[in-house]
């Protein structure tokens, strides 16, 4: 009921599918809707964790690059779904991670009237998690996904508790899905995946929205605005963002500045795995962790082994002991 009235929607109790983070939805969706024979179309760059699922289910996944305007291709969409019938899902992000873009009601209504009705057996999925952080003009202007759903169209809305409201350790996310839908996405759904102390987190945070969404939202336009000023300070360029990250270009192989982050214990990500080369991305955080951030990075690109090719500085001492560094905050790491 919380999460509904948070929504401003009317559903269906089972309608509502609880999993761990916005990630147990995703990978739900997948599993129930994917596999061998059918494919996925997707905006693209962007967060690749449904999209792996999709691929290790035996689907095919069909990337339609971004407009020059780093925009959806909305038309470069709607061909693919022409062009291969075997497509049953669209993926879209609300606001672009790992860009950061937003869409605009202006142009995803028309576009999603347009599959509804030249193809109605296809699924969009849109997920909704950084929302909260655009700018108020911004919102204003985004696509009411939920309301889509209630209205009863062929669409997922997924969200999560662990952007703006901070619950990422706790792992609660959910997803508004059509009635059609609810038996075969409860079926692939992980059974108590949610703990009560996620859901109890959960449900206050819902009931302390409108503050807690004012301190983060702010702390984020704040940190990004100080990071985007430090960038052009030092003469790197960053993608404007209305999301809970932002894209800089570092002028270097991103793996290399990556892996050199990782051993000074500040963890960034390396957006190689998107097709940025020279590319991390960022989270704003605390005045105190931006700065940190800001002291490791000026270290290490006024180290010559940045300028390095990643084969050159993997050769290198430190290279080695950045790789080995990455092993053991996380193992298992291996490089893109």
């Amino acid at each position: 009921e919380a999460i509904l009235a948070y929504n401003g929607v009317s559903l269906e109790p089972d309608q509502v599918l609880l999993g761990a983070g916005s990630t147990g939805c995703l990978i739900a969706v997948a599993d129930a809707l994917t596999g061998p024979g059918r494919a996925v179309v997707t905006d693209w760059p962007i967060y690749k964790i449904f999209l792996n699922r999709v691929e290790q289910n035996g689907g095919r996944v069909i990337r339609v690059p971004q407009t020059p305007g780093r925009t959806i291709d909305y038309t470069g969409i709607l061909d693919a779904l022409a062009e291969n019938p075997d497509a049953r899902l669209v993926h879209l992000n609300v606001i672009n991670n790992p860009v950061g873009t937003p869409m605009d009601r202006e142009t995803f209504d028309p576009f999603a009237r347009e599959v509804f009705a030249r193809f109605p057996e296809v699924v969009i999925l849109a997920d909704d998690s950084d929302r909260e952080y655009a700018d108020p003009e911004v919102q204003a202007k985004l696509p009411r996904i939920a309301e889509y759903v209630a209205a009863g169209e062929n669409v997922i809305h997924v969200q999560t508790f662990s952007h703006i409201f901070g619950l990422t350790g706790l792992r609660i996310g959910y997803a508004f899905v059509p009635s059609h839908l609810v038996s075969p996405l409860r079926s692939r759904a992980i059974f108590g995946a949610v703990s009560l102390p996620s859901a109890a987190a959960a449900h206050a945070s819902l009931l302390d929205a409108d503050a807690q969404i004012a301190r983060a939202s702010a702390y984020n336009a704040e940190g990004r605005n100080f990071l985007y000023d430090a960038f052009a300070a030092r003469g790197l360029s960053a993608i404007p963002s209305q999301g809970a990250y932002l894209l800089v270009d570092v002028e270097r192989d991103s793996t290399v500045v990556f892996l050199s982050m990782m051993a000074r214990r500040v963890l960034i990500r390396d957006a190689k795995e998107w097709g940025f080369s020279r590319m991390i991305r960022v989270n704003p955080g605390l005045p105190e962790e931006n700065e940190r951030f800001l002291a490791a990075l000026d270290r290490v690109l006024s180290q010559r082994s940045s300028c390095l090719t990643l084969p050159e500085f993997l050769d290198t001492v430190e290279g080695k002991r950045a790789f080995v560094a990455a092993r053991r905050l996380f193992p298992g790491f291996t490089l893109w």
